[in-house]
């Protein structure tokens, strides 16, 4: 009561309070359930966009999930695409000279190699199986999630600096890693609103 009286708390209420000491106690009890009754719909609204945000961001790393998988698929035809660009490149170098096949297959491997994306699809695997088991936990997971979005941001970013290339195998990749790193950034806006 002593606190509804202070002035600003509730304008135009000081007016309306009972003097009596029973009846303060019973404005007062009155005043509670409304409150209980405010916090309660606060906190189950609350809850309804927990669940919503949840959805949203189960969505968004299934989408991820997918896009991986591509990738994934794609890594495979990537090593006949180096190929056939290393001896194209040679050959012009070499003003029509045939190349070794067992050389060219060599360098195709090493070209191969050094582009292996494959490490960083097994992070960002990884990291979108923490996410996934984080968002069915309960407690303040707001931080944990950010971190592991910027894990995810890592090795997307890093899958498009290792693709090189004009084949069409590569820039298959380069889009569908573009398209990762956009819903990620949709993932950390919405991960904001989490506390």
């Amino acid at each position: 009561m002593s606190l509804l009286r202070l002035p600003g708390v509730i304008t135009g209420l000081a007016s309306v309070l009972p003097e009596s000491e029973e009846g303060q106690e019973e404005f007062g009890k009155v005043l509670d359930k409304y409150l209980f009754d405010a916090l309660s719909k606060m906190d189950e609204m609350r809850k309804t966009e927990g669940r919503h945000i949840a959805d949203e961001l189960r969505s968004r790393v299934a989408n991820i999930s997918g896009m991986t998988e591509q990738v994934r698929e794609l890594v495979g035809t990537l090593r006949p695409a180096f190929a056939r660009r290393l001896e194209a490149r040679l050959r012009d170098l070499l003003n029509g000279t045939n190349v070794e096949p067992a050389r060219l297959a060599q360098e195709a491997a090493l070209l191969a190699e050094r582009s292996d994306i494959s490490e960083e699809l097994d992070r960002l695997r990884s990291h979108l199986q923490q996410f996934t088991k984080l968002l069915a936990g309960a407690g303040e997971l707001g931080k944990k999630l950010d971190f592991l979005l910027q894990e995810m941001h890592r090795e997307a970013n890093t899958m498009l600096s290792k693709t090189p290339g004009v084949e069409s195998e590569a820039l298959a990749i380069t889009g569908l890693s573009l398209e990762i790193k956009a819903e990620i950034e949709k993932l950390r806006e919405q991960v904001q609103n989490i506390e």
